[in-house]
């Protein structure tokens, strides 16, 4: 969990980043390898153009065989650098999938706990005699919460999923 939240942190700030340097350079227009630029990997010790804000410019050396792109393609930050742009073009099409989980497993929790009150407060039993899939006496707890199964999607996907301990 304090994995994922560096990593979506940092994430974040890449993207800040990216906001920040498309707005002041135009930079997917006029500049190349701006992913390498946003999403390399500060661990290097060796600075080169496609590193710095500016990007990469001097066309004049682009093909030459000790400078330009064919240094550019060597290294592995390159290829860690493309990596990460697919994982953020992959988590910005997909924005809402993890979001939507935990609303849902809220909205499931908010059910179970409110008809947890309701057979407190109302002081009936909340277990029957036979809680098997074809019993008559599944207890009023099953038996509310299979009620609600039929009118929410969420709680009825959890009541039908296959590893759901019945």
């Amino acid at each position: 969990m304090v994995k994922r939240d560096r990593m979506s942190r940092k994430l974040m700030e890449r993207l800040v980043r990216v906001r920040v340097q498309e707005h002041r350079h135009k930079i997917l227009t006029e500049r190349v390898a701006w992913q390498q630029r946003t999403f390399y990997s500060p661990n290097s010790s060796s600075e080169t153009v496609f590193d710095s804000p500016s990007g990469f410019n001097n066309w004049k050396k682009a093909a030459y065989k000790d400078a330009g792109f064919s240094v550019h393609v060597k290294p592995d930050r390159h290829k860690q650098a493309m990596t990460a742009w697919m994982g953020y073009q992959k988590a910005v099409k997909f924005p809402n999938q993890g979001t939507q989980q935990v609303q849902e497993n809220w909205d499931y929790i908010k059910t179970i706990s409110e008809v947890l009150l309701l057979t407190a407060t109302q002081n009936i039993a909340q277990r029957g005699h036979d809680k098997s899939a074809n019993s008559d006496n599944k207890g009023n707890f099953l038996a509310i919460i299979e009620t609600i199964a039929n009118h929410d999607k969420v709680v009825k996907k959890r009541l039908t999923a296959i590893n759901n301990g019945k």
